[in-house]
């Protein structure tokens, strides 16, 4: 792809250890400046913090990818009304509007140039193995960097591939696990979901030993170094085998996503493996439930940058007329929580949610003191359990998470499948997973707050693939 060509010359963070101008020189014509960025440990992390960097920017998940534009297209904010706002072409799937073309191209840009510089990373990591202080350095770096190309392909095939629902074998985008100037051809979706599981199989190889947020916690957690300290911001062991679920989940191979769950979740008690716990109660010290997330991504001015969304600048510039905020009819947000049971109550609705100076408006409170946004939770692999779990074994795990939000259990007769999409609703809101939901199940209304009815759903979960990338003949 012609981005792909050129992409490694454009990685914008200067690193510590890397001055700007030997990353600027890394180029598939000269692997000169290559050679020095991997002549010894430390430019392997660095290169990985660089492709951290590219992902909590706003056009990824530092914004569009989670609480902004994914979420607007789950028809949560059901107040964007306004033809001046930010997403009201987004809110009605406009996907030809030459603002709505430039942020799918600064989404599918950002992803291709953090995967081109991950495989820069793969070429030589075995060739200089010799630089790194230790075996285990080595195998985490390793899995790191094929567990985030992984993902972010996966990500890729879920915003810009076909619902599942219209077969493995259509056509989707092409899968660069390569470090090459030569065009990818677009796969399958079955064969491009085999590569994502094929380097996430890869990367557990490498970690399960090596890596202590993982199986080997036990083992390694008490003598882990600096340079293994914060696991849970990073792409790690327990992280790979929940993306594994998704992606199997993602095309309808329940017994997979349940075999890699497994590898998360005690199969006989339903607990989750330490050091991971499932919350208990609602907290404001603890708003997204920190010790159930698998893995998160650190945004240090992540408040400055939700405040025009939903904080003080947004009620200060005025909700009804601003062209940024992102609101929820209050009374939608009570239904959508409200208690089925006395014994209902529900530590979301208590902690996720604040009200606005418009009458009847409220906005996410989710990211209010918090420093983080979560990327993989525990609690979607407890609703992929409760969709791929035989016979009772499906309810016992939807009641388990429910348990865990202050919710008592469904007996007798239970909707199961409704249940678990309004579980994924409440849970996921400012996260960017509910367009994802309705996408792979393929439904023909879209709505959390409010309500689309999908006269061609093709049109609406085909989002299409920037128009370069078509007229440069790279796809």
């Amino acid at each position: 792809m012609k981005d792909m060509k050129i992409m490694i010359v454009a990685f914008f963070v200067c690193l510590g250890m890397t001055s700007c101008e030997a990353w600027f020189d890394v180029s598939p014509k000269s692997d000169v400046k290559s050679d020095d960025l991997f002549k010894d440990e430390n430019g392997f992390w660095d290169v990985l913090t660089g492709v951290y960097s590219v992902m909590v920017t706003p056009s990824a998940y530092g914004r569009e990818l989670t609480y902004g534009y994914l979420d607007v297209m789950a028809q949560y904010y059901d107040k964007i009304t306004s033809q001046t706002h930010n997403y009201y072409k987004a809110k009605s799937y406009d996907y030809k509007d030459s603002k709505e073309e430039t942020r799918l191209q600064a989404i599918w840009k950002g992803h291709y140039k953090a995967i081109v510089n991950l495989n820069v990373l793969l070429e030589y990591v075995d060739k200089n193995k010799a630089v790194f202080s230790s075996e285990q350095h080595y195998r985490v770096v390793k899995g790191e960097a094929l567990g985030l190309r992984a993902f972010l392909h996966l990500d890729l095939l879920r915003l810009f591939g076909a619902s599942p629902a219209d077969g493995l074998e259509q056509q989707t985008i092409p899968y660069a696990d390569a470090y090459t100037n030569v065009a990818q051809p677009a796969l399958s979706m079955g064969t491009f979901v085999n590569r994502v599981v094929r380097d996430l199989d890869s990367a557990r190889v490498m970690l399960v030993n090596s890596d202590w947020f993982g199986p080997a916690y036990q083992n390694l957690y008490e003598t882990r170094d600096s340079s293994m300290s914060d696991r849970g911001s990073r792409m790690n062991c327990f992280t790979v085998s929940a993306l594994k679920a998704r992606a199997y989940s993602y095309i309808g191979d329940k017994d997979n996503a349940m075999r890699a769950i497994r590898e998360v979740i005690n199969e006989n008690t339903r607990e989750p493996m330490e050091p991971l716990r499932l919350a208990n109660s609602a907290s404001e010290s603890d708003r997204l439930f920190k010790d159930e997330i698998l893995f998160r991504l650190n945004v240090e001015e992540l408040e400055e940058g939700t405040s025009a969304y939903f904080g003080e600048n947004a009620i200060k510039n005025g909700v009804s007329t601003s062209a940024t905020a992102l609101c929820f009819t209050g009374t939608k947000v009570t239904n959508l929580y409200q208690a089925v049971t006395a014994g209902d109550d529900d530590f979301r609705l208590k902690l996720w949610f604040q009200p606005t100076d418009v009458s009847s408006s409220w906005m996410p409170a989710k990211y209010k003191n918090v420093k983080f946004i979560p990327i993989v939770r525990l609690s979607e692999l407890y609703l992929i359990a409760a969709e791929c779990a035989s016979g009772n074994d499906g309810l016992a795990y939807l009641n388990k998470i429910r348990a865990h939000r202050g919710l008592a259990a469904l007996e007798g007769e239970v909707d199961l499948a409704d249940e678990i999409a309004k579980e994924y609703r409440k849970e996921f809101v400012a996260e960017g997973q509910m367009f994802f939901y309705y996408k792979r199940m393929n439904l023909g209304r879209i709505g959390v707050f409010s309500t689309v009815n999908l006269a061609d759903k093709n049109a609406v979960y085909r989002i299409p693939v920037p128009k370069d990338e078509l007229d440069y003949g790279n796809m």
